[in-house]
């Protein structure tokens, strides 16, 4: 969802290497009594590929970059590539929306409310390229469906949803005709 949100807004957006698979940081905040901001000791290396062992590297103060258990676990590139319900499949059909060619570049946002249903995040985005649509269920403690309507929109892409109805954590894109 937060890829969805974050991506999916006016402007340039911005991936942190690693997000793509679902990567997490390599050590919590100031474990080692310095500032969050210092990138190497955070994010553990790309997963390109499979490893049978990773070889140990020390950065600096005792950091190594071998992957916790959470990285560990995860698809690397290769495996995520292939597998059409992967978040590096999804990071891209996110992208492939915003690199249309009709896609507002630096349009206007409008939020919109959505009564009866607090964890939808509704809003649209218009520009001299035309306008989108965006349903995106947060969830939240609402884990019931939602349903919605189109009123002269075609669906760009679906997410955990049906042509009525947006489960927990699901997301619609409209193109307004």
């Amino acid at each position: 969802i937060h890829a969805a949100i974050t991506m999916l807004q006016p402007g340039l957006s911005f991936i942190y290497y690693g997000d793509e698979l679902g990567m997490s940081s390599n050590t919590s905040e100031n474990t080692l009594g310095h500032s969050n901001h210092i990138d190497r000791y955070y994010r553990q290396p790309m997963k390109w590929k499979e490893e049978a062992e990773r070889p140990f590297i020390t950065i600096s103060k005792g950091i190594d970059n071998s992957y916790d258990s959470y990285n560990a676990s995860l698809k690397n590139v290769d495996e995520q590539d292939k597998d059409t319900n992967s978040m590096l499949s999804f990071y891209k059909a996110i992208c492939a929306i915003k690199a249309r060619a009709d896609f507002p570049k630096n349009g206007t946002y409008k939020g919109y409310e959505w009564s009866g249903a607090p964890s939808m995040l509704h809003y649209q985005i218009s520009g001299k390229e035309g306008t989108f649509k965006f349903y995106i269920h947060t969830a939240g403690n609402d884990k019931n469906s939602v349903s919605y309507s189109l009123n002269g929109e075609t669906v760009i892409y679906k997410y955990n949803a049906t042509d009525t109805t947006i489960q927990p954590y699901g997301i619609v894109v409209t193109k307004v005709n």
